[in-house]
């Protein structure tokens, strides 16, 4: 079985995961089976720590693409306020 992970740094306590998945969002807007493979953390906790972005307001929906890594319909995320989709005022009504 071929080994996706891109880097051979896994972070081992809860903090510099969260910061490693943190930045991945961050970098670009991602999957979390994409963070899973760029940072190394496990995808168990790359799901439990988008959990605490989302709570911090820190981790917002970009929109939904197709995985690069499973090509299934999936939601991407980011971290960085400049991928944020714009709202329109139309859509609050709806």
């Amino acid at each position: 079985m071929k080994n996706h992970l891109t880097t051979s740094f896994v972070p081992q306590n809860k903090n510099t995961q969260l910061k490693a998945v943190y930045n991945a969002f961050y970098e670009e807007p991602r999957t979390m089976k994409e963070v899973f493979i760029h940072t190394g953390v496990l995808r168990e906790f790359v799901c439990w720590y988008c959990r605490e972005l989302r709570l911090n307001n820190s981790l917002f929906f970009v929109k939904k693409r197709r995985c690069t890594i499973t090509n299934e319909l999936v939601n991407e995320y980011s971290t960085n306020e400049d991928f944020k989709p714009i709202q329109s005022q139309l859509e609050l009504f709806n």
